[in-house]
């Protein structure tokens, strides 16, 4: 039996980060690594700014962590995505 590798987009906006999870089978972690947009002092949540941090940085982080994980792409099985806010641009 082959284990499955499950890649995981998760778009976290409370902390205005997005992350990428790398895992095999569903507890084991390969990788995950994540960029966080900071908003300058005193200008709050910007959704617009965030969302396209999100964008320009999705496929760096998804190349890094199946990099750092040893992964090619044909080997992922399942690629997930979840968010806790929709950002629209």
């Amino acid at each position: 039996m082959t284990t499955t590798l499950i890649l995981t987009v998760t778009v976290v906006t409370v902390t205005i980060t997005i992350t990428i999870t790398l895992r095999k089978g569903f507890y084991e972690i390969l990788s995950n690594p994540r960029r966080t947009f900071v908003t300058p002092p005193g200008t709050g949540f910007l959704p617009r700014e965030t969302a396209q941090h999100h964008q320009k940085h999705i496929v760096q982080l998804v190349r890094h962590a199946l990099r750092d994980a040893g992964v090619k792409t044909s080997e992922v099985n399942v690629e997930m995505y979840t968010t806790t806010t929709l950002l629209v641009e």
